[in-house]
């Protein structure tokens, strides 16, 4: 049982996602790394069906994700997005929000208590509105609302990237106890390396819509690519014209060929892809 994207593609403007592919298992957790505008947005857009991609397939537990009834797809996934300020809605109470999906789905077994007692928030709470709580308990509220279904995979972009730092440890906590006692797939997606590395299994490391390294995360640690080492540890690198591949700029094995040439993204190790012609 597995959610599945092949070969995805898809143009936006100037910005192509190019190839991305991965497989993530039920209780497993996959993290998509990146700078800016490498394409994790993109991505998570596509896996929550916000955007139809160009080429390629997108399967879950076999079946064409784009071809499933909406209440059928939100039941499989759920989203957790970056700023829960905006997308709850704010004239509407804690008790109503949580228990929308209980009614859009005639679920009638479905209880905001045990939600929130999921998510480490008192029973209190259900009567508040969205703007009477802190961030880090919108994004608890969050959490809850998605996890209402039972999904089996629970897709989170930058859930902390609008807290402050202690916060953001207890919401990581949070997902990891979530994840593993639910059994879900998570896709975990951030823009610091240390973030996904705590939460994931696998890891998928984005540079300008491609997938620079893909693999488990002890293998991809053990040895990473150029990029990933940048990300891991940032250095001031000496800069130099664009090429071929995205680092070119900026790597330090960087040679000719990565100038004129594409680097294509092959095995160098089990469960451990790079993209890079010197590695």
């Amino acid at each position: 049982m597995s959610l599945e994207l092949t070969n995805i593609e898809k143009k936006l403007g100037n910005f192509k996602l190019d190839g991305v592919s991965f497989n993530l298992d039920r209780g497993k957790t996959l993290g998509i790394v990146g700078s800016s505008g490498s394409g994790k947005t993109t991505v998570f857009k596509i896996l929550m069906r916000f955007l139809i991609p160009d080429r390629g397939t997108y399967l879950i537990e076999g079946k064409n994700a784009f071809s499933l009834k909406r209440k059928e797809f939100s039941r499989v996934v759920q989203g957790v997005f970056q700023n829960p300020s905006r997308t709850l809605n704010p004239k509407k109470n804690i008790r109503f929000l949580l228990t929308e999906p209980f009614l859009i789905h005639r679920e009638i077994k479905g209880s905001t208590e045990k939600l929130l007692r999921e998510v480490s928030l008192p029973p209190e709470v259900l009567e508040s509105y969205p703007y009477h709580l802190s961030g880090g308990q919108l994004q608890r509220i969050s959490l809850a609302r998605a996890l209402a279904l039972s999904p089996q995979y629970l897709i989170a972009d930058e859930p902390t990237s609008a807290l402050d730092p202690t916060v953001q440890v207890q919401i990581l906590k949070l997902l990891q106890k979530l994840q593993a006692k639910r059994n879900m797939g998570m896709v975990f997606i951030s823009h610091d390396i240390n973030q996904v590395v705590f939460l994931s299994d696998q890891l998928l490391v984005m540079l300008s819509g491609m997938v620079m390294e893909a693999g488990d995360v002890e293998s991809v640690l053990r040895k990473p690519s150029p990029f990933t080492s940048y990300l891991v540890s940032p250095s001031p690198l000496p800069g130099r014209e664009e090429g071929a591949c995205p680092f070119y700029s900026k790597c330090p094995l960087a040679g000719k060929k990565c100038k004129i040439q594409k680097p294509v993204l092959r095995m160098v190790g089990e469960n451990h892809w790079v993209r890079c012609h010197y590695y």
